[in-house]
């Protein structure tokens, strides 16, 4: 079975483009590239969307978490503070808020730039041919006893060698070969935001 980068669907055959999302497909398991990317501006599936800036964004889903503590948390500390005339808890309550209110904003401003970029590379980024550089297991991160796999790869971009990095769950990703060709996104402006293509889910 075969599952979509895009929207997670699977699929028993190996279709060229998924049924559900209409985002196209990893190449078979091979040496090959596969398809090339169409020519931008690019189409993204809107579930892919979501993902990128919400769902799997670490940073966007922990900003969230601490905006939403520190907007609770000073509201009732300060709550408590003006109704019973304790004043410790006025000072507390504003405290608590600008802190985590402060540092969840400011997770979730990086968290945007990040899938701003990932996205415009995705819509509008130059396509180029990379190679694989390593496939490993990313054992500094667990999740249920799980680590994902890391796929390291360089492209050329502007006369410079570019190394970029992606994640996935997908344990077919061990079947990916350093030295197989790949598709790789960049951002003109910023070769430093880029991403496969298909994308590794």
């Amino acid at each position: 079975m075969i599952e979509c980068p895009w929207c997670g669907s699977g699929w028993k055959d190996h279709p060229t483009t998924c049924e559900n999302c209409g985002g196209p497909m990893p190449p078979r398991p091979g040496q090959d590239a596969g398809e090339p990317p169409p020519p931008t501006p690019r189409q993204v599936p809107k579930a892919f969307e979501r993902k990128i800036r919400y769902t799997t964004n670490t940073l966007f889903i922990a900003g969230a978490i601490l905006l939403g503590v520190g907007g609770l948390q000073g509201f009732i500390f300060t709550t408590i503070g003006a109704t019973t005339g304790m004043g410790p808890f006025l000072w507390i309550g504003p405290g608590i808020l600008l802190l985590l209110g402060g540092l969840g904003a400011f997770f979730v401003l990086a968290a945007r730039r990040k899938a701003e970029g990932i996205l415009r590379a995705f819509r509008d980024g130059r396509a180029v041919v990379g190679r694989i550089v390593d496939v490993y297991r990313d054992t500094s991160i667990k999740v249920n006893g799980r680590s994902p796999w890391g796929i390291v790869y360089s492209f050329s971009a502007d006369g410079r060698t570019i190394e970029g990095k992606a994640q996935t769950w997908d344990v077919g990703a061990q079947g990916r070969e350093a030295g197989r060709p790949v598709h790789v996104l960049y951002v003109a402006a910023d070769p430093e935001q880029n991403t496969l293509w298909p994308p590794v889910r």
